[in-house]
Formats: C-alpha cells, structure tokens, sequence
C-alpha cells in the first residue's frame, strides 16, 4: 500500500502543483478583479463565491454568474480561468492515464491484488514456485483433489496463460508474474501465511531453487518444503539444511527404466498403483533385454546409460559432442537423424532406441529414420515441451518421457498418497517373484482392470470416531471388519490392505486378523464404491458393531433394552 500510495505521488506531483497553481491564480484574479458598481463604488467578489465560481467554471458545468452580473473585466477573467483549468485538467487527466499504464505502477498493483487474495484463503495451500511444463502439470493434477494452491513464475507468458486455465480447475489458483527468488514476494504469497503448509520449487534453474528454499527455511522453519534440482552439488546443498524431498525427473524416469528391466513385475505393480484412479488401466509396454542405442549423452543419457550397463546390457551413444569418450559403451558421433549414423550404431541389430536429446524435431526425426531402418524397435522418446504433444501421440512411441510430467507425478504421489510411497519403496527391496505374487493376489482380489482407489484410515477420534467407540467399549476390531459391506454381511468389499503403520514402525499386508489400535495407519487399495463403503463403518459405531456381532443393532435406547442387547 504504501509502494502505490508513494508511486502516486512521486507520479502525480506535477500534474497536482500545476493543478493548486491553476485554482489558487483563478481564485485570487476573480477576487482581486473590479466587479459592477453599485451605489457609485466598484464592488469586489469575496473569497467564497470567488471558490465557488471557480469551481464550477473550471469543471466545465457552468452554472451561471454568481452572485450577481459580472463586469466587462471578470468576464475576461473569467476566460482566462475557463481556459487555463481545461488545459490543466487535460494535462493532468494525460499524466493519470501514464501512471494507469506504468508498468511500476500496474505491477504494484497486480501484487497488491495478489496479495489480498492469498490472504483470503483460510485452508491449506501450497506455495509453486515455477509455471513450466512441470509445474502446470502438478496444478492440473492437484487441484482435482481440490487442494488450493498460489503460483509464482517470472514469466508474463506462463501467469496469463494461468489466468486462462483458471477458468478451468476446480479452485481458484492466484498467480504472480515475479522473481520467486526475491524474497519479498514470496511473503506476498503467503510464505508466512498460516495456511501455507508447503513450498514447492519448481523453477527451471537450480540456483534460483536453491534461493527459494534458503528462503523457506529462514523465514518460516516449520514449512515443508519440495524441489527439483539437476546439479548434483545443488542437491546435496539444498539437502543440507532440511529439505523433505529433492526430485530430478532424469533421476526418476532413469531408475523406472532399471525396475522395468531388471523386475517387470514390480514395475507393473508401480504403475497400477500410481496411476489415475478409477481409469482403465493399460498394462505399460516393457523395454526388452538386448543391445540399446542412446542418442544424446547429456544428463538424461548417462542417467539410462548407467542403469542399461547396471543391468548388463549393451549400449551404444550417438552423440555430436565429439569430446565424449567411449567408456564400456561404443560411441558413434552423429545426431542421429541420418540413416548412415544409425547404421554405424549398428541399429538393424539393436532391440530398442531412446532419442533423448533435448530438440524436440531431432528426437522425432531420429525414431522415424530409425523406425524405417529396424521396424521392430522399442521406442523410447523425451519430450520437451507440452505444446508438441500431438506429435508425439501419433509418433506412437512404446514410452514417451515428458520431463515435467515426469516430475508432476512424483509429487503429486508424494503430496496426494505419502504413505504409498513408503509402501512402494519398502516393496522395492524385494524380488521380481515376490512382486508378482502380490500383483496376482490383487488380481483375484480386486481385479486389475481398472487402476484402484487409494486411501488410508487413521484409527482417531477425528477420523475413525466409530472405530474408538466400539473399542472404548473392550471390543475388538480387526482388519477383516473393516472389509466387510456394511449394508449386505454377506458381501466382501473389493478392498486389500496394503500397510500398516504402527508406532512408526511400518508392515506390509496386514493380516486380516490384526486387532486395530489408536493410532493405527492402514493404507487401502480397492475398487467401486469400496472408499465410501467403509468410510460408513469408520464414522457409524451401529454400522460397526452389526459387522462385529453379525446381528442386527437398533439405534434406539428403548429398542435395546426392549431386545436386551444394552
């Protein structure tokens, strides 16, 4: 307010002298001017029809001679008036239309705006630093499960088209064209807000990242906070001081490749639990075991080069940088958009490609070259922008990585079901076997169709008030209960517990016969109308205690005491 109220002044100050320059001369001539005479003596308008008269004549309304006719010499003057407050008004109506469109002033105000409306918002949200690819994608995703969030980005182009996808999303989402790395405004959106319950950095530079999580953490300690970041020192400096997660998507889609190599099976469970729930579920394309050609050793190349010779295949590079070394990996210097480069590569015998340069045009060029040379190819392209997505679709490729829904992802999983990820990353520890043992077990359990539900039951008295009432009581609560149809007991929910989380202590597939605590944490996966099913029996102790008893229990007092069943 006060930025606005001092750029006003220092804007207007001329305009508003000349203004008080124009009015005080006016005033003080129709004073100072001789007037009609009367009685033989030369009358003189006093100071406030003088103010009066001004007043109206140089607003253009023109309400005639007050308070009496006006001499020959007023009536100049009062010319001289008309036409000097005009100019002056124009002149001044001309600097407020400069100040209106000064771009200090229309952003003082754009913040000013933004300002207000984060303070508006009562509910958690999260601050996203960054409207690129990634960070349009975790707004896309979030808000379907109307979470609120505030945008910053420095970019113009991203804030508006923002305000046009807006109209679009569940919640409003506010946006600020600014500098995330200054730390003023990241107090204008909410940084010490009480609602604001996480930072997300998502910028396309580590640096800027880096500031943006120093400033977090400085200016409010208790803040959780995620970021991406591409240099490994970058990483280990935003670790250092308390970061809850740090994501590469490089990172990320190099190690899904490994899992899908080395153990199919849990990638399959992976992506079947991390997908869109309720949507079919299309069984992913798995990369075969054979030799590989990596076009573009950049960071996402050495990325899945490492993870393809950790796995024991065969690798050949093709890269224009001629300053790259062949290491275990035979090099072939090109860009791979000719046949000749691809043929030295020795594509004919390949079994799959991943074109993953960051030239959108050149990785669509090297699959379609490659496809005509070695048409049973297993096809891996990197997307780099959004706006390309229409080729990429009918390029048909068996994966299409985008980096920034790569990332979007992750942290939606992260944001949206964290005890999943402690799940899937204590499954990761086991065998490929063990893996499809499990993946058969959901199968016949609550079939793999479709991608299930996931949710979690905290055993409180804020979220299970029906649960501590029936244990209140001494009575026990098992697992089984829980998948039990309330409406029908005949009937099981197409539910399977996934884990649980006991004194910190975490276990996979509880058995159905695992009495529940206070405290409990149990994450579900399930299909249908299973979530809302037993969302019933969390909340209704009747409901409950008919699937523990196995009977019919009347709500009413005088019911029970009639049946003698309390």
């Amino acid at each position: 307010m006060d930025q606005i109220f001092w750029l006003i002044l220092m804007r207007m100050r001329r305009p508003l002298l000349v203004l008080i320059g124009v009015y005080s001369i006016a005033i003080l001539g129709m004073v100072l001017v001789a007037g009609p005479e009367e009685n033989g003596q030369i009358t003189h308008m006093d100071f406030f029809h003088a103010v009066y008269f001004v007043s109206y004549t140089s607003t253009t309304i023109g309400f005639g001679e007050l308070p009496s006719a006006f001499s020959p010499s007023q009536r100049m003057w009062a010319m001289v008036c008309i036409y000097m407050s005009v100019v002056s008004w124009i002149y001044s109506l001309g600097a407020i239309l400069a100040l209106i469109q000064d771009p200090a002033f229309r952003q003082a105000m754009t913040e000013r705006h933004f300002a207000r409306s984060v303070r508006k918002i009562k509910e958690p949200f999260y601050l996203l630093c960054g409207y690129g690819e990634a960070g349009r994608a975790l707004v896309q995703a979030l808000t379907q499960y109307n979470i609120r969030m505030v945008v910053i980005d420095k970019s113009e182009d991203r804030i508006n088209q923002l305000s046009l996808e807006d109209q679009t999303l569940p919640v409003h989402v506010p946006g600020l064209c600014a500098d995330a790395e200054v730390p003023e405004h990241l107090l204008e959106a909410g940084l010490k807000n009480p609602s604001c319950s996480r930072v997300i950095a998502l910028t396309d530079n580590d640096t800027v990242n880096l500031k943006i999580a120093l400033t977090s953490k400085l200016l409010n300690p208790s803040l959780k906070l995620i970021a991406t970041a591409r240099n490994e020192e970058t990483k280990l400096n935003i670790a250092s001081f308390g970061t809850e997660h740090i994501v590469d998507a490089f990172e990320i889609f190099g190690e899904t490749i490994a899992l899908s190599l080395h153990s199919p099976d849990q990638y399959l469970l992976r992506e079947w639990l991390s997908g869109v729930a309720n949507t079919p579920f299309k069984k992913p394309a798995m990369p075969p075991r054979g030799t590989w050609i990596v076009c573009g050793f950049g960071r996402l190349g050495r990325f899945l080069v490492n993870h393809l010779e950790s796995e024991g295949l065969p690798v050949v590079v093709i890269e224009p940088n001629e300053d790259i070394l062949s290491g275990s990996h035979k090099v072939v210097y090109g860009r791979g958009t000719e046949a000749d480069t691809l043929l030295d590569a020795d594509i004919k015998n390949a079994v799959g490609i991943f074109a993953g340069t960051d030239n959108d045009p050149n990785n669509l060029s090297i699959i379609m070259t490659a496809r005509q040379l070695n048409p049973s190819l297993f096809i891996v392209a990197r997307q780099n922008l959004g706006a390309n997505s229409a080729l990429f679709e009918a390029l048909d490729a068996d994966i299409t990585m985008n980096p920034g829904h790569v990332l979007a992802n992750n942290i939606r999983g992260l944001l949206t079901m964290p005890r999943l990820s402690e799940f899937l990353q204590q499954v990761s520890s086991y065998d490929n076997k063990w893996a499809c043992d499990l993946f058969k077990r959901l199968e016949d359990t609550i079939g793999t169709e479709t991608i299930p539900d996931i949710w979690e039951v905290k055993v409180t008295e804020k979220h299970s008030p029906g649960i501590l009432e029936v244990i209140s009581t001494d009575q026990l609560v098992t697992v089984e209960h829980l998948l039990i149809d309330a409406y029908n007991r005949e009937m099981r929910l197409k539910v399977y517990p996934l884990y649980l989380v006991r004194a910190g202590q975490g276990r996979l597939m509880p058995e159905k016969e695992t009495v529940l605590e206070i405290g409990d944490k149990i994450l579900f996966c399930g299909v249908g109308h299973a979530y809302h099913r037993m969302k019933l029996l969390l909340n209704d102790y009747y409901l409950l205690q008919q699937v523990i008893l196995d009977r019919e229990v009347p709500r009413s007092s005088v019911m029970r005491w009639i049946l003698g069943t309390g």
